[in-house]
């Protein structure tokens, strides 16, 4: 395989695996139909993890590859971590490492023989996810990967109790980690953001909001265009970099159907559903009734829009 990528959506093999949380607690897959997360607890831990114990991953590490974490620290505490520990509020801090212990076919425990870290940093915010990339060693190099264990708050000594939530645990080169993928309005508003697996494209539907139509034009979606104006069908397209796709629109004129509101008003109706209502617009018009000695003439006048017609004496 070219790559290990856990992210728990469904169908996923990593669904299958036994995952335990030390001194806590698995909460399970998440949203596991489109792109699915873990959710895991720690109650009072001094030495978090959590550990798959079983599958085999199968991998051969290669010069260059890194361990990849999209997860996210959160102290709100929900019904689960309040029964277990008492706490309305968890205890992790955010600014600490993580580590990654890996079994292979050269070491038959998880344990210090194989494994990597990242310091103790300050992109964590609590609730929120963060991507953190872990460094291999050289000597890695040709050892087979069978599974992985991943240690939350690594060298942190003191009891913390907290959730934390694991979106996906990539291993290999970093020009095929996932990359995310944006899609959003013309006023960047996100409709949709999610880490994708390199070279994948967008499962799930995507709708672009309606634009409000003017007195002149409508404004129907026309395509999702990059950064660099291409139009990119991102259900279909291969995405291998970080992208954002905003909507964008045609500029259409409306083509309108007048009815007589019989009030000396119209409705001006188009294809697109757009209407408005507005006075009839005359014509110059056109005498229907000569004139007599005994009686006067008879103008009519016709609206240029619709079929409404006055007379006037």
């Amino acid at each position: 395989r070219e790559y290990v990528l856990l992210h728990f959506q469904e169908g996923a093999p990593e669904l299958e695996y036994r995952w335990f949380a030390n001194h806590g607690q698995v909460g399970g897959a998440l949203d596991t139909d489109a792109h699915g997360s873990f959710k895991a607890y720690m109650f009072d831990a001094t030495d978090a993890y959590l550990r798959m114990d079983s599958g085999n991953l199968n991998y051969a590490f290669a010069e260059g590859d890194i361990l990849q974490l999209r997860v996210k620290l959160t102290n709100i505490a929900d019904s689960v971590l309040t029964d277990h520990t008492g706490l309305t509020e968890g205890t992790m801090p955010l600014d600490k490492g993580f580590k990654a212990y890996f079994k292979t076919n050269a070491n038959e425990q998880l344990n210090e023989t194989y494994t990597t870290k990242a310091l103790a940093f300050d992109s964590l915010t609590d609730g929120e996810f963060a991507v953190i990339s872990l460094p291999m060693r050289s000597s890695f190099e040709g050892i087979t990967l069978e599974s992985v264990r991943i240690d939350i708050l690594d060298g942190y000594t003191t009891a913390a109790s907290g959730i934390y939530e694991i979106d996906y645990i990539y291993i290999g080169a970093p020009a095929t980690a996932p990359v995310k993928v944006t899609l959003q309005t013309e006023d960047g508003r996100e409709l949709y953001s999610r880490y994708h697996a390199y070279g994948q494209s967008v499962a799930e539907a995507v709708i672009a909001p309606e634009k409000a139509s003017d007195e002149v034009y409508s404004y129907p979606f026309a395509a999702w265009i990059n950064d660099e104006g291409e139009f990119i069908d991102p259900h279909s397209y291969s995405f291998k970099e970080e992208t954002v796709l905003t909507a964008s629109y045609e500029k259409k004129a409306h083509t309108f159907t007048y009815i007589d509101n019989l009030d000396g008003t119209h409705e001006a109706i188009c294809e697109c559903s757009y209407s408005t209502v507005s006075d009839h617009k005359w014509d110059d018009g056109k005498l229907t009734n000569e004139a007599t000695c005994t009686q006067g003439g008879v103008l009519t006048y016709s609206c240029i829009f619709c079929p409404a017609s006055k007379t006037v004496p």
